[in-house]
């Protein structure tokens, strides 16, 4: 199966699996806060966040396994010499093990010093640590079909965890059991997606499974520290960047201000995911061309992909500006939303992290971990420290302010330096494919801004309405930028393949 294929499976499967999931996720947040009321349901989301922080003791052994094993791949096919895929499982599942100690040490210590008035989230946050530390090493199953490329699987094993999640949810907050329900559930869907993956590698990959984990020498060990030290450091900045904003909100204005907050950025963080689902599944591919010494080709792939992407979260912007108010009324009512000025600040940081996306996933394929952590551990600092001072003076609106000043004082211009070096190329000629898509997107979505300033009527038909016509000018208006090199190489042939196919089926009839 060609690299192209895998990618076409891996995000086909992700967007139908994003929309089962946006479709549930948009009843179960009414469900959950008539239930628990805005305060508990902030908990939760705290509890979240601290849960992804603990997941940063892997040192970088989940983030590096995909790649390791896409780059093994393609050396063994290549030829090269190296570690074979089953190493760099093997290895990687004796590192987990050796740290799954240490998470449970740290995990206690958190629980132990969570403040008083936090006391209702004690005992779910316990479930929830407990269950977290017993399954930390099956994360590495999905880890390890993603590097092999079976994305398509690896994403139907996650949705039916979360289908799993989202049924025993329902049940016991309908039997009374509230927070307790939340974490319960959580560990019920962790455990459907490592059997699902462990299945799948033990019937389709099995060539791949160490019969016996091997040893890890001093060389290895220092190789992983090495790198893993860089990655873990490079997810550190990627919590300050993603997930900060929530915890800064709800210690500086507290545990209820998260939830408009996270209500109003909702429907653009669910949309925001389908731009980044492209870089996470064409990463594994980017990486194996790497093991094939491919430097060109990396660069036409990332520079095609990075299109794509960038076009993507454009039609997120128009869409949102659009209809964000009205779908906040619709959805948990007006009382929950932040307003105009936060969702286009949200927005804003929305595509600047989408751009710097394309550029930093370009960037760890070819292996420097070390300028990505450092790039990102900056942006992070000035991110959470203007964040949390704008939080302090003007409110929620502060922590995608902060979030802006991080993206344009930081992560991009540094970003685009890196990329000049690596591939001989001027800043101004690595800008100057964006430009097309940047005036016309400028264009639409201050079109877009005025049109929604306003909530339009409060009802799914005038939703669905408003989004379609907006998403079909931005697509018109965008459509002559997809066709351009190096997209275009891609997309222009699987159009003619498309019409071929259509034009023969409307032969025939």
């Amino acid at each position: 199966m060609s690299r192209v294929r895998n990618f076409s499976q891996g995000v086909s499967v992700g967007l139908a699996i994003q929309a089962v999931m946006v479709v549930a996720g948009l009843w179960m947040l009414p469900f959950l806060l008539q239930r628990l009321g805005s305060h508990e349901y902030g908990l939760w989301l705290v509890a979240s966040q601290v849960v992804a922080y603990l997941a940063l003791l892997d040192f970088g052994v989940l983030g590096l396994l995909p790649r390791d094993t896409a780059v093994a791949a393609g050396a063994q096919s290549g030829g090269h010499e190296g570690p074979t895929v089953s190493d760099v499982i093997g290895r990687s599942a004796r590192l987990l093990l050796y740290l799954q100690p240490l998470l449970a040490v740290v995990a206690l210590g958190v629980w132990l010093s969570m403040p008083d008035d936090w006391r209702d989230l004690k005992r779910p946050l316990g479930v929830l640590f407990m269950a977290f530390v017993i399954l930390f090493p099956t994360r590495l199953l999905i880890a390890a079909l993603q590097g092999l490329q079976d994305q398509a699987y690896a994403g139907w094993a996650t949705v039916a965890g979360w289908g799993v999640t989202t049924m025993v949810t329902i049940v016991l907050i309908l039997r009374g059991l509230r927070l307790d329900a939340l974490a319960i559930a959580w560990t019920a869907g962790q455990v459907v997606t490592a059997l699902m993956a462990f299945s799948r590698l033990h019937r389709r990959h099995t060539e791949v499974l160490p019969r016996r984990l091997p040893s890890i020498t001093k060389e290895i060990r220092d190789d992983y520290l090495r790198r893993g030290g860089w990655t873990t450091l490079s997810s550190i900045s990627h919590m300050l960047l993603v997930g900060t904003d929530v915890l800064i909100i709800a210690k500086i204005v507290g545990p209820a201000a998260v939830v408009p907050y996270v209500v109003t950025a909702k429907l653009m963080s669910v949309l925001a995911n389908q731009p980044h689902l492209l870089m996470q599944v064409a990463l594994p591919g980017l990486a194996e061309m790497r093991g094939q010494a491919d430097r060109q080709r990396i660069f036409l792939v990332s520079a095609a992909l990075g299109q794509l992407m960038l076009l993507m979260s454009g039609a997120v912007l128009v869409v949102v500006l659009l209809v964000n108010s009205t779908f906040v009324s619709w959805w948990v009512g007006p009382q929950q939303y932040g307003g105009p000025a936060l969702t286009v600040a949200l927005l804003l940081v929305m595509t600047g992290r989408h751009w710097n996306a394309t550029m930093s996933y370009t960037v760890f394929s070819l292996g420097n971990e070390r300028q990505i952590a450092i790039v990102n551990m900056i942006d992070g600092l000035v991110t959470v420290g203007a964040g949390a001072l704008l939080v302090w003076a003007i409110g929620p609106l502060g922590a995608p302010l902060g979030a802006l000043l991080g993206i344009a004082l930081v992560s991009a211009p540094r970003y685009l330096a890196i990329l000049s070096r690596e591939f001989g190329m001027s800043r101004g000629a690595l800008l100057a494919p964006l430009a097309p898509w940047a005036w016309r997107t400028a264009v639409i979505a201050m079109v877009a801004a005025v049109i929604g300033w306003r909530p339009g009527p409060v009802n799914f038909l005038y939703l669905a309405l408003a989004a379609s016509i907006g998403g079909l000018v931005y697509i018109g208006f965008q459509w002559s930028v997809a066709l351009r090199p190096p997209l275009g190489s891609y997309l222009a042939p699987r159009i003619q393949s498309l019409r071929a196919r259509f034009g023969s089926v409307s032969s025939d009839g």
